[in-house]
């Protein structure tokens, strides 16, 4: 379990780089274009269709590094003021069926980008750019999101944690 536990993590932290240098890329686009149009009054060709693309990287893959990390938005405005013997067990109900509900969502996303990556799916613009990448990027976020928040509720279950997911 501890194994499966440090592999998850791994990977989260790893996606979080990802999600990283598609910031970057995307950045270096939008100068790029706007360098082209200042110096040559036309744009970079597929720049709106990349970034688009690029985006449900940025957003997916850094999904689980943030719910390890607990740079997630919490609220416990119940659970904060109920006793920790109750407390407690609201939130690993609560983890257990956000757990749930993020791998129906990975299922239900996976099968759209298996179907867009054997199809080639592509975003027509200026320039045909592929979109199945992105596609395929949510469910694999979804899914490590979903394993991340199945471990919070492990470790609030068992007392291993201070924040409590």
């Amino acid at each position: 379990m501890a194994r499966v536990r440090d592999l998850v993590a791994a990977t989260s932290r790893l996606l979080s780089w990802v999600s990283g240098a598609m910031v970057i890329a995307i950045m270096l686009i939008l100068v790029a274009n706007v360098v082209m149009r200042a110096l040559f009054t036309s744009s970079v060709q597929g720049s709106v269709e990349f970034s688009e693309v690029l985006l449900a990287f940025v957003v997916f893959a850094g999904l689980a590094y943030a719910q390890q990390s607990s740079s997630h938005v919490r609220t416990e405005l119940v659970t904060s003021r109920l006793p920790d013997r109750v407390a407690r067990p609201a939130r690993v109900v609560g983890l257990l069926v956000a757990a749930a509900v993020l791998a129906w969502c990975t299922v239900a996303t996976a099968g759209r980008g298996i179907e867009a990556w054997q199809a080639g799916e592509a975003r027509f613009g200026v320039r045909s750019v592929p979109t199945w990448p992105g596609r395929l990027a949510v469910p694999i976020g979804l899914g490590l999101l979903s394993l991340e928040v199945l471990a919070s509720a492990l470790a609030v279950a068992s007392r291993r944690t201070e924040q409590d997911g």
